[in-house]
């Protein structure tokens, strides 16, 4: 009898364990990226150059679709591994036989300034959302990109809650929801975020501008 229990509860805790360190798939495509040097560096269709440089790394592996181990690579840029990694400013370019391209972290500030909502005297909104939904977070605009869970909330780390509504986000926890919606980010990848909507607990995901093009 007590093995039989010491048999079921090995398996609880491998069961337990197992699924702690299984990575759960994200709810849309992710671009291909790159983990390297405590950064995730995604791919875009900007221009490759690599001119009578030597290489400072290889991709080693693919990782998961936040890649969070140096040199690998997400599922979605499998392909390049063995790739020679060159930097090129603050940019990496990757090189494996035939195919080369360009690998950045984007972080300008936004541009945008803003726009507090207009409330009437009923206290609802006056003026009606003239954009999408949105916000500011480390002076980089987010805008909307689709439904996410709680689940994948989990693998991010809370960032802080929205401050000011706006009709147009234009400082840090600006935000077109509702004051209190809870942020999440992760501490490698500036290129997505999710918001809890606190008064209809829901989650979305929601991508930096700055890889808009």
């Amino acid at each position: 009898m007590r093995r039989k229990s010491i048999i079921l509860m090995l398996c609880v805790f491998g069961c337990l364990f197992g699924c702690q360190s299984k990575p759960l798939p994200l709810s849309f495509d992710v671009p291909p990226a790159l983990c390297f040097e405590g950064k995730i560096y995604w791919q875009t269709e900007s221009e490759p150059v690599v001119e009578n440089q030597t290489p400072i790394a290889t991709v080693e592996a693919v990782s998961s679709d936040f890649p969070d181990q140096n040199k690998t690579v997400n599922p979605s840029g499998q392909d390049w591994v063995d790739a020679a990694i060159y930097r090129n400013g603050d940019d990496l370019i990757l090189e494996h036989e035939d195919n080369m391209a360009r690998f950045e972290y984007r972080n300008a500030p936004t541009k945008q300034e803003r726009v507090l909502k207009d409330f009437d005297e009923t206290g609802e909104i006056a003026l009606p959302g003239l954009t999408l939904p949105h916000f500011v977070y480390e002076n980089m605009a987010y805008f909307l990109l689709g439904k996410a869970s709680a689940g994948e909330a989990a693998l991010l780390e809370p960032a802080g809650t929205i401050k000011k509504v706006c009709e147009i986000a234009g400082e840090n926890f600006d935000g077109v929801g509702h004051v209190g919606d809870e942020l999440y980010a992760s501490p490698t990848q500036n290129r997505y975020m999710i918001l809890h909507d606190i008064q209809n607990d829901t989650y979305a995901w929601y991508e930096n501008e700055n890889y808009f093009y």
